[in-house]
């Protein structure tokens, strides 16, 4: 995979997307800020505060957990950044600054975007309660109303640099398989310690179900006694894993590599095996949790509508009980991460020209990376 990937590089023709995605590229790359994002997500959270507390029957967690941090996120991954559609914060901080007059700027803080980032994960790997809907309303209306009351203050430029989905899909569009620019014209400020988390964390969304991670704690996973046992081991995984990618990822960057922009080039190509890691885990979950969506749009607001005539005890499960299915779905995860991993491999040596020592470096953490994904695949997982 590795020795290839160069090869092909060099052969290769450029590869350009057909006339008509580049056509609807350039179509969403100019749709404004628009009230109908911050319409939506205003409803959403509405649903959260009024809706019913189970998860499976309210719509925010899947809204949140499905259709943002998968669907939306893989269509970043294919077609580029597109977050200034749904960005509910952009329409309204642009009229309020603009019918206040206010002109001030600040650059923005990447500190923040990055606690953010780590807010984010730790809410969805580490949280006891990650779906419960009245929790999840409280914590998003906190979050809106804090970057939005900061960039109506200080610009739209701040809260681009200081809120991490912003800088996170600026990195994952600046990565896509059909970007609307080379990639190797990108720099992302701060993108070593996004990347790092991301790979750490995406990672570990797949180790900490493992019966080996339960083992490597004395723990029983067929006697499992809740999440709050876990809280700790995972935070304490989670760090670890980041610790891991962020030093091998020093390593080759810093020692390795002396030119800023091959620094950034570098770094971005590594994305393609995180979204792998990303929908090899979250595509699962979408398989069999994709129409809890219409039992959250049967009585969003609790009122004793029936809107969709569906509830969460209707979710068909007959997907999982078939065998052929399963070895369907595994071998198409081992697809999906070696071919990201070959993307990723192709990018790292098209877009750096360098030495063997990075050359031969790449291609060992590569491999080790790609083995660790295909033993996750592997293994047996409790949870």
């Amino acid at each position: 995979m590795v020795l290839v990937s160069p090869i092909i590089k060099d052969f290769m023709p450029n590869l350009r997307p057909p006339i008509f995605i580049k056509k609807c590229q350039q179509y969403l790359a100019q749709i404004q800020p628009h009230p109908w994002a911050l319409i939506l997500f205003i409803l959403a959270i509405m649903a959260g505060f009024m809706g019913r507390p189970d998860p499976f029957n309210n719509i925010l967690p899947h809204v949140i957990w499905y259709y943002f941090w998968l669907v939306f996120i893989l269509w970043q991954f294919i077609f580029g950044n597109g977050w200034h559609i749904i960005n509910p914060f952009g329409w309204l901080v642009a009229t309020i600054r603009q019918k206040m007059g206010i002109t001030q700027q600040r650059p923005g803080d990447i500190i923040l975007g990055l606690l953010g980032f780590i807010g984010f994960f730790y809410w969805e790997n580490i949280s006891i309660t990650p779906m419960d809907p009245p929790q999840m309303a409280q914590i998003l209306t906190i979050y809106w109303l804090f970057y939005t009351i900061g960039g109506v203050l200080w610009g739209n430029q701040w809260l681009e640099n200081s809120e991490f989905a912003h800088i996170l899909c600026r990195i994952i569009g600046a990565s896509s398989l059909l970007p609307q620019q080379n990639p190797a014209q990108n720099s992302i400020k701060g993108e070593f310690f996004f990347i790092a988390f991301l790979l750490a964390n995406v990672s570990f969304c797949g180790l900490k179900g493992t019966f080996f991670w339960f083992d490597l704690w004395g723990l029983n996973p067929l006697d499992f006694q809740g999440k709050s046992t876990m809280a700790g081991i995972n935070l304490f995984g989670l760090l670890t894993h980041f610790l891991i990618f962020a030093g091998v990822l020093w390593l080759l960057t810093h020692i390795l590599l002396t030119n800023k922009t091959q620094k950034n080039q570098f770094l971005l190509s590594l994305v393609p095996i995180a979204m792998a890691f990303h929908f090899a885990h979250y595509g699962t979950i979408l398989l069999s949790d994709y129409a809890y969506i219409w039992a959250g749009l049967n009585d969003p607001f609790a009122l004793g509508w029936n809107l969709t005539n569906f509830t969460a005890d209707q979710i068909p499960r007959g997907f999982w009980r078939d065998y052929y299915h399963l070895i369907w779905l595994w071998n198409a995860q081992v697809v999906l991460i070696v071919l990201c991993h070959i993307i990723s491999c192709w990018r790292g040596h098209g877009f750096v020209k360098t030495g063997w020592r990075f050359q031969a470096g790449l291609m060992g953490v590569l491999c080790l990376y790609t083995i660790y994904g295909l033993w996750l695949l592997s293994t047996p997982t409790a949870l």
